[in-house]
């Protein structure tokens, strides 16, 4: 079996082609799940009850309170998705080069095909008119 650095580079940039695309998939999936927690949370907070007529000052801190903590709680989940955003986005780069790098390998191999088999014809051509000519020289004997 001989050994075509070719075909071994093809084989490598086909793992590393493949090894991109499931990074990317698991920054999909974690990006899709921040989403989804966001989206929770803002439905959540949706979903409060109505105010009563008149608050006592406890109950306006309360309600003050969890007005903060729902904000910072929603500023964080925000958070999260845009950085599962940009990690996806991130991976979805990565595997745009890999791809490119696996059609670049893909079309260099067959340029290598299209040479061997010109070559091929080449010294067909070349044996057939060596052949031609010493039929010619036997003739003219």
């Amino acid at each position: 079996m001989s050994r075509n650095p070719f075909e071994a580079l093809f084989r490598v940039r086909a793992i590393r082609e493949r090894q991109a695309r499931a990074e990317m998939g698991r920054a999909r999936l974690a990006q899709q799940e921040a989403y989804d927690r966001l989206q929770e949370l803002k439905r959540s907070l949706e979903d409060t009850p109505g105010l009563p007529g008149n608050l006592t000052p406890t109950q306006l801190r309360a309600l003050q309170l969890t007005g903060i903590t729902s904000h910072e709680r929603l500023l964080e989940a925000s958070a999260a998705y845009e950085e599962a955003h940009a990690v996806h986005e991130h991976h979805v780069a990565r595997w745009r080069a890999t791809d490119a790098e696996l059609e670049a390998a893909d079309r260099l191999r067959q340029k290598k095909k299209e040479a061997a088999a010109y070559r091929a014809i080449v010294a067909t051509e070349r044996a057939m008119d060596d052949l031609l000519l010493s039929l010619r020289a036997r003739r003219r004997r």
